[in-house]
């Protein structure tokens, strides 16, 4: 029985784009939890009026697509998702003691730091190699705050200084530093009126940039993207889409 009404769910599959790889060789990435998947498409269009008739009507019609795009909300901030969706590259840093990172005293201000700190290994603080009082800093991880009145003698703002502090692992993400990543994707879904598979595979796609990036908020962060589908012209076979094909179970 074929289907009469679809209520989706499922999973996405993400993989770079090969353009010597065939997408059945691809290794597909799955990003996770994503509350949103969809294709759109855009025509152009134009009528030809019926000017034989005064009551009107349209002689002839032209319709062509004009492109087809789609849209996904992913909904894990993972490394990897948060990667690709700034066009960047994600790169592990295994922490390590920092001796002394020169910095300059601010009262009452916050200065960060080049790496996450690692809160359960005392910070230290110096002046010309001399610690001061533990009371005019409080550290955070991504860097310290100053005290507005300091405690230690002779220290003033504007002082040359040095944080020690032995830095946390972490996975560092350099935004905006390559081009729009071409892709293969593919969605695993399930339509849950008839529990029958829905699978969208699509050969060749553009990515774009995450639209808004929620850091603060009172419900779960999304991540929307966008993607442009681009035809695959290695699939030159008659009858065989070149953007994407669907796959509905029986």
């Amino acid at each position: 029985m074929s289907i009469k009404a679809y209520r989706g769910f499922g999973k996405i599959k993400i993989a770079a784009f090969e353009e010597g790889v065939p997408f059945h060789s691809l290794g597909f990435r799955d990003p996770g939890n994503a509350s949103a998947f969809a294709l759109s498409a855009a025509e152009q269009s134009e009528d030809l009026p019926d000017y034989t008739s005064a009551a009107g009507g349209v002689d002839a019609s032209y319709r062509r697509v004009e492109s087809v795009s789609g849209n996904a909300d992913l909904r894990h901030y993972t490394p990897q998702n948060l990667a690709q969706v700034f066009w960047g590259a994600a790169n592990d840093y295994t922490g390590a003691v920092v001796a002394a990172e020169a910095t300059v005293f601010r009262p009452g201000m916050f200065v960060p730091t080049k790496n996450l700190i690692d809160l359960s290994v005392p910070v230290v603080i110096s002046k010309s190699a001399t610690p001061i009082n533990t009371a005019d800093y409080v550290a955070s991880p991504a860097g310290v705050t100053f005290a507005l009145t300091a405690a230690t003698a002779g220290l003033i703002a504007g002082d040359a200084i040095t944080i020690g502090y032995t830095s946390a692992d972490s996975t560092n993400i350099e935004a905006l530093i390559e081009t729009a990543p071409r892709v293969a994707m593919l969605f695993e879904g399930v339509n849950a009126v008839d529990a029958k598979p829905l699978v969208v595979a699509i050969w060749k796609a553009r990515l774009g940039i995450a639209s808004s990036t929620a850091l603060i908020g009172d419900g779960f962060g999304t991540l929307p993207i966008g993607y442009t589908v681009e035809k695959d012209s290695r699939i030159v076979t008659p009858g065989l889409s070149q953007y994407f094909k669907v796959l509905v179970g029986a």
